[in-house]
């Protein structure tokens, strides 16, 4: 009997034990969910080379890639610590505004303006082969987003009354334009920035491409589009360089869309717009100008960084409300899996930013 009552107090103890480590384990992470992060830029990594850094892609694991100008593109290792500088191809006049990492080691490097172009690398950039070319001399590929390891979508201005949407269901070994009257924005109002690849975000199957001026939305992986409008201010007509360029998904019923006035950074009037409960509001205290938008992993929605020529910014309270980090002028942003870090780039470097 000893001997069972013996036994009986270690499962015991063991089980109390356990709830316990269970019970600390949830506080600690409700703990980390809930505090507000705070930033600083812990170190700066000048890539003159690229010029204007406006696309940052991430695998998830420590890699990031970077597109630049004049066809020169930089690959970080180590969650960024090393750097490796190299050309797609000699004499290769690309800027290449859009990038991404689908799966391990698969790059993708998209050209702004012409030749416009897609290039793949299956060995994290060390060789690349040309996936796809414009053969009208026309287009003009603002974003590239990739659903999972296998479809994924190029957005470029509308041109000659033709759709410029393309999709790929083979990890973009092959390209295909969709039908123009599937997609077919007003050419002569409405174009796409390509200022941070961020027009295109999505959740499930369900898509979106920011326009200048409205919000196009696909429930099929971009095969058909619906408009939705966006009643932005009155006084982004008359700008040059104004109107949306970027946007996020959270979940099926949130998601934001900033942008703002390029040649104005400090004009903050309706530069986020909120979608939730099946509508959309402005923000109540705007930022600047901000041409790229996250949502930080591990905050429920409710923990948003944004970034553009006004600086970087916080939201945490899902984007209605907004705070400056910092005033650098960045071009677009991204952040580590768990949301403990941000990259950042801007001409000719790239900056990271860690909680303090």
């Amino acid at each position: 009997m000893a001997g069972e009552r013996g036994v009986y107090n270690m499962r015991r103890t063991v089980f109390l034990l356990w709830i316990f480590g269970l019970l600390g384990i949830g506080l600690l992470g409700c703990a980390s969910k809930t505090a507000v992060p705070d930033w600083g830029v812990a170190e700066e990594w000048p890539l003159d080379s690229l010029g204007a850094i406006m696309a940052v892609a991430h695998d998830g694991e420590g890699t990031y890639f970077a597109g630049g100008v004049s066809g020169w593109t930089a690959t970080g290792t180590d969650h960024g610590q090393n750097w490796t500088i190299s050309r797609v191809q000699e004499n290769d006049s690309s800027h290449f505004r859009a990038v991404a990492i689908p799966e391990k080691n698969a790059f993708f490097a998209v050209s702004a303006g012409q030749p416009a172009l897609i290039y793949k690398s299956v060995d994290a950039g060390a060789t690349w082969r040309l996936m796809h070319r414009d053969s009208t001399g026309l287009d003009f590929y603002d974003a590239l987003h990739f659903f999972n390891g296998v479809k994924g979508m190029v957005y470029g201005d509308a041109t000659d009354s033709t759709s410029r949407i393309l999709l790929t269901e083979d990890n973009g070994e092959s390209w295909k334009a969709l039908p123009s009257d599937r997609f077919s924005p007003n050419q002569s109002t409405d174009h796409g920035f390509a200022a941070s690849n961020s027009l295109i975000s999505s959740f499930g199957r369900k898509v979106w491409v920011a326009t200048s001026y409205a919000l196009w939305k696909s429930l099929d992986f971009g095969e058909n589009w619906t408009l939705e409008s966006i009643k932005l201010p009155a006084s982004l007509d008359s700008a040059e360089v104004g109107g949306l360029m970027g946007s996020a998904q959270y979940d099926d019923r949130h998601g934001v869309l900033v942008g703002g006035d390029w040649n104005r950074p400090d004009w903050n009037e309706a530069t986020v717009w909120v979608y939730a409960r099946e509508q959309w509001q402005v923000c109540e205290v705007c930022p600047g100008h901000v041409a790229d938008v996250l949502y930080l992993p591990g905050y429920s929605g409710k923990v948003l960084v944004a970034g553009g020529q006004s600086g970087i910014w916080q939201s945490t309270d899902g984007g209605l409300s907004w705070e400056q980090m910092t005033d650098l002028p960045v071009y677009t942003l991204t952040s580590s899996a768990l949301g403990d870090m941000i990259v950042a780039s801007s001409r000719g470097k790239m900056y990271r930013l860690v909680q303090k």
